[in-house]
């Protein structure tokens, strides 16, 4: 569908301009673009965040989520993987995994 909504791993849209080295920004603006129903907007924005920001849980978050809604499975159990290994680095075997997904 035009909208994005339809899934799947297509081209990504062009996401013009660049929103800085602040990964909050970068979450903000595909929230908002996600918010108003441009969700193959904000996947654009996630997958160039999480490039650039390899090592934010929270960008990862996000992208694994929007993926979820496109119903991308390979990109979103990519950004569900990468989640969790970055939320389990240096934490001790005694502590639950869970603990990670409830952040």
């Amino acid at each position: 569908a035009p909208d994005g909504t339809d899934g799947g791993s297509g081209p990504l849209p062009d996401v013009a301009g660049d929103l800085g080295a602040d990964a909050d920004a970068w979450l903000r603006a595909a929230r908002e673009a996600r918010e108003n129903g441009r969700i193959a907007e904000a996947r654009g924005m996630l997958e160039r965040a999480a490039d650039r920001f390899p090592a934010s849980p929270a960008v990862r978050h996000d992208a694994a989520r929007v993926s979820e809604a496109m119903r991308d499975w390979p990109n979103t159990e990519r950004h569900w993987r990468a989640f969790l290994d970055l939320g389990s680095k240096g934490m001790t075997d005694e502590e639950p995994r869970d603990r990670i997904v409830s952040k």
